[in-house]
């Protein structure tokens, strides 16, 4: 009996504990990178290839993730990201644009046809113009740097005409 007592005032210990991680896990409020110092900061995240880099860029923006859809640039390729599309910064930026998006699973899944992805050495390019982009606006030219670990990061960032044919 004791025994059995023990065992259920550890399992009791044990969801207590979860429970009180999880809520704060899922309540700290991650949405705000900033540091008081100046303006957000962001932890850079790097990719395998260019594609998913951009991809990611989308799905962020669809789903109104500034954070982390800027964390996806370098700080050079943030703040042309941001004056490119319009916005004070980036996170401003990606809200801005996200308040465009008129179907999110449609707009975070665009297409990638022969000729969007362009690679040479270590600098890729990504094209919207070359993209099958539906449900919001096209976000522009990225410009990927391949980084010595062989991951990718949006370096740079140029506009592109929003009817892709006009320049």
């Amino acid at each position: 009996m004791a025994k059995k007592r023990s065992r259920r005032s550890l399992w009791l210990f044990l969801g207590g504990f979860l429970l009180v991680v999880g809520g704060y896990w899922y309540l700290s409020d991650d949405s705000d990178p900033g540091t008081g110092q100046g303006g957000p900061t962001y932890s850079p995240v790097y990719w395998s290839n260019p594609k998913d880099a951009v991809l990611a860029v989308y799905q962020f923006t669809a789903h109104g993730d500034a954070g982390k859809a800027c964390a996806l640039f370098s700080p050079e390729g943030r703040t042309a990201f941001a004056r490119n599309s319009g916005g004070g910064d980036c996170q401003q930026a990606v809200q801005r644009l996200h308040g465009q998006v008129t179907n999110r699973t449609s707009y975070a899944s665009p297409g990638f046809p022969e000729g969007a992805v362009t690679i040479q050495g270590d600098r890729a390019d990504v094209r919207s113009c070359q993209m099958r982009v539906e449900g919001g606006q096209r976000l522009g030219a990225f410009v990927l740097s391949r980084l010595p670990n062989g991951t990718w990061a949006i370096s740079g960032h140029e506009a592109e005409p929003a009817d892709c044919r006009t320049g």
